[in-house]
């Protein structure tokens, strides 16, 4: 019988599909994550920090205000080292990042200003355009910034 449609008959009897449901039920009940890290050795330096009875991450409803009053503190400028570009003229291109990943930890020892290329090498799944690149590219040199070092990949 084809893999699909066993699951499939599997899942139109009711004992089954009680059955596979306790079984998931068992795994989220039993699952712990300081076991699970411990037995995976993943690439974690530390444990997180949220728990799963935590409230969701999301951002405070003063984020908005936070963010631009740390960037104007910061000059709108991306605090990475070797980056260093002014972004006062295009304030779109500079994001605020939360150095933990925990959006509602606004303490400013947890933000940091970050041009676009930069916040998108804290977060793989952010993949700015070839156009912003560019764009962040041209005023590093119009600002006399250093390209030689420095390459956003």
């Amino acid at each position: 019988m084809h893999m699909r449609f066993r699951r499939w008959v599997n899942f139109l009897d009711p004992r089954k599909r009680r059955e596979t449901q306790e079984k998931k039920d068992k795994i989220v009940r039993e699952f712990n994550i300081r076991e699970f890290l411990e037995k995976h050795e993943l690439v974690f330096d530390v444990l997180p920090s949220r728990k799963d009875t935590d409230p969701p991450n999301n951002y405070t409803d003063d984020w908005e205000k936070i963010s631009t009053r740390y960037k104007e503190a910061q000059n709108w400028t991306c605090e990475v080292e070797i980056c260093k570009v002014n972004l006062r003229e295009h304030r779109l291109y500079l994001h605020c990042h939360h150095k933990n990943h925990i959006r509602d930890d606004n303490r400013w020892d947890n933000l940091q200003a970050l041009c676009v290329l930069c916040h998108a090498e804290q977060h793989p799944h952010m993949s700015p355009s070839p156009w912003k690149r560019i764009f962040i590219e041209g005023l590093r040199r119009e600002q006399g910034l250093s390209t030689q070092d420095y390459a956003h990949n």
